[in-house]
């Protein structure tokens, strides 16, 4: 259905729908919230009147929650990823400068002037198990770091939007991931 979407149709319609969110404050809002806007935009004529010409109006909804409010949600994660810098994260955590030294699966790897490696590895708060393997394979794969460090540093930076942790579950999640020796920082 969305496939027969003419691509430039498509282009206008995200447009419209991530000018919509920003001015909505989407991913500051609950998930109730966030529902009837939703609903506002499968009824607003310039979005979902649209998408009803090359679609059923059962997959209106779909495609505007799935496709392109998702997007627009991985979108905001990237932006605020890219206004931290895995260094200040360190300095900030550890209290050491470092320098990135390389990058494995998406795990990026830094080194202090006493030969302390920090595997840093960035994801959202709902799919922080997802981050942490992907640090631990990280961590099980890298023979050189463990034959050359002086120490093992390992760190998740989890970002967190729509209210979607309590401050008790912060406080939980911390002192469970410092258990195995692994800090958390909470990118808001």
């Amino acid at each position: 259905m969305a496939n027969k979407l003419p691509p430039d149709i498509r282009k206008t319609i995200q447009k419209r729908v991530f000018e919509k969110a920003d001015e909505f404050e989407y991913g500051a809002r609950s998930r109730t919230e966030n529902g009837a806007f939703l609903n506002t935009l499968a009824e607003d004529a310039e979005i979902g009147g649209i998408l009803r010409e090359y679609m059923s109006e059962n997959a209106v909804r779909t495609y505007i929650k799935d496709g392109v409010l998702n997007a627009y949600a991985k979108a905001e994660v990237r932006k605020k990823l890219n206004q931290i810098s895995n260094e200040a994260v360190i300095k900030r955590v550890y209290n050491v400068d470092t320098c990135e030294v390389g990058k494995k699966n998406q795990t990026c790897v830094y080194r202090d002037s006493n030969n302390a490696f920090y595997l840093i590895h960035t994801g959202t708060y709902l799919k922080w198990e997802t981050a942490l393997r992907k640090l631990l394979e990280c961590l099980a794969s890298a023979d050189a770091i463990k034959k050359n460090a002086t120490s093992i540093n390992l760190c998740l930076i989890l970002t967190v939007s729509n209210g979607e942790i309590t401050f008790a579950d912060q406080e939980l999640l911390e002192k469970a991931l410092d258990y195995i020796h692994v800090k958390v920082f909470f990118a808001r």
